[in-house]
């Protein structure tokens, strides 16, 4: 299956049972550090690195194509380890709109993205306060004062959160923590495009409120 297939597949998943995507009740092991992985955060060149270097066994949600998954209903952050990796809201939301666009009409959510950047966002719930989503593990229905609470409770229990902006730095720094050792951390940034105006800036704003002020106060 191509990269492309499997993204389709992985994306279009809206009841979150044809594939391992989006999945908020799986198991894993004390001894396992969970990766929650936000579209467009850098978190594909983690995937690699660590198949890379053989260190998959250590992780829960590490594997060569990359896989997004919310924090599991069923192992709670503090009696379970989870590090995330945290980029600007708007700065994502961005990027992945970007990607949409130049993935071309099989990509899901092109059609949407094709009509604008306002149709893409009403049509796309991935591009809608997803970090509340994912570290609430609420991911069913649209984030509200609630699923913010809860995911910034579970954020405190995280144990690491690397930044996007100290991307290298920071991943460097988790890994020695826990005796991994790798010396080169490549962060791959192929995609260039342009930078969106105040009003583009604006526009996702108003749909992912909370994340922003999840990653203003807590990332």
């Amino acid at each position: 299956m191509s990269t492309l297939d499997t993204a389709i597949n992985s994306f279009s998943d809206r009841d979150y049972t044809k594939s391992t995507f989006h999945c908020t009740n799986y198991l894993f092991n004390k001894s396992k550090l969970a990766f929650i992985h936000l579209p467009k955060t850098g978190g594909s060149s983690l995937h690699k690195l660590l198949t890379k270097n053989h260190y998959v066994d250590l992780f829960q949600n590490i594997c060569t194509e990359g896989v997004h998954r919310p924090i599991s209903k069923k192992c709670p952050p503090g009696l379970y380890k989870y590090f995330t990796i945290s980029r600007n809201p708007i700065a994502r939301v961005w990027s992945y709109y970007q990607m949409v666009l130049r993935n071309g009409a099989q990509y899901p959510y092109n059609y949407f993205a094709s009509k604008g950047l306002e149709i893409f966002l009403e049509n796309c719930w991935e591009v809608r306060n997803l970090g509340c989503r994912y570290y609430s593990g609420i991911i069913g229905k649209e984030p509200d004062s609630k699923s913010f609470n809860i995911a910034t409770k579970n954020l405190k229990k995280f144990l690491f959160v690397i930044r996007f902006n100290s991307y290298e730095k920071d991943l460097l720094s988790f890994l020695k923590s826990h005796k991994i050792k790798i010396d080169y951390i490549p962060h791959i940034r192929s995609s260039q495009y342009i930078e969106p105006t105040k009003e583009e800036i604006d526009l996702i704003y108003s749909f992912n409120r909370l994340d922003v002020n999840l990653f203003q106060d807590y990332l």
